[in-house]
């Protein structure tokens, strides 16, 4: 019977590959267990979530601050002390990606969470959310109400989370395209509207764009069932780059 090899670190079988592939790269791989006895310990260390800000303000490990592994280049964290990333689950390759970055520019001392946050609860840790007040995360609101506000107020500031490629493809008229991933960069500009909506082909990224911006104060609205509500009504899409862009 063929079995995958694996071995014993920290009284845990984690399979060799994982190991090896961390080693590949110079990295140490930490455990859940070690990462909470730091914790406990109040070890001398920083814990960095690698995922985009949506996900973190969802949900992360009590004392994570959140760098993006695409902002983790230009980030000011400390060359001398010690780096614990971490993003999704074993199969994210976000911590590594952004371990070999720091690596790159001088950081030594890199552990990266064997299993991310999926394996931090797996073993009974808590994570924590961005606490938000209740009356800034405002409803849904779907596709007939959306266009009715469109045709008789004109302010209603419609947003695409989608990626460029998507919103090129067909976007609601007169839409704005920030890529969810970009959403934090543009709280500024967003900030002086009331009414806005923002919407994707997948809810939870609209969701999760609403709880963004709520979290920078932003009242904002997804578009229930997205952009495939909206055109199952019969309503029109506009095809092309964004005016401006």
């Amino acid at each position: 019977m063929n079995t995958m090899n694996r071995t014993v670190l920290g009284g845990m079988f984690i399979a060799l590959p994982a190991l090896m592939g961390a080693a590949a790269f110079g990295q140490e791989l930490v455990l859940p267990e070690r990462l909470r006895q730091l914790q406990v310990d109040k070890g001398s260390f920083t814990l960095v979530d690698v995922r985009d800000v949506g996900q973190y303000q969802i949900r992360h490990i009590d004392g994570a601050i959140n760098i993006p592994k695409d902002a983790i280049g230009s980030a000011d964290l400390p060359k001398g002390g010690r780096i614990i990333l971490y993003c999704g689950d074993a199969h994210c390759p976000l911590s590594h990606a952004a371990a070999k970055t720091l690596m790159s520019n001088g950081v030594e001392n890199i552990g990266v969470l064997y299993g991310g946050i999926a394996q931090w609860e797996k073993s009974g840790y808590p994570v924590l959310p961005v606490p938000i007040e209740k009356e800034k995360v405002k409803g849904d609101i779907d596709a007939g109400e959306l266009q009715d506000r469109i045709h008789k107020t004109g302010a209603v500031v419609v947003v695409d989370v989608r990626s460029a490629e998507d919103f090129t493809a067909g976007h609601l008229p007169g839409a704005r395209s920030i890529p969810l991933e970009n959403l934090s960069k543009s709280v500024k500009s967003l900030r002086k509207h009331s009414d806005i909506v923002v919407y994707d082909r997948v809810s939870q990224r609209s969701k999760t764009a609403v709880r963004q911006l709520a979290e920078a104060g932003v009242g904002a609205r997804a578009l229930a069932g997205g952009v495939g509500a909206w055109a199952m009504k019969g309503f029109p899409l506009e095809a092309g780059s964004q005016k401006g862009s």
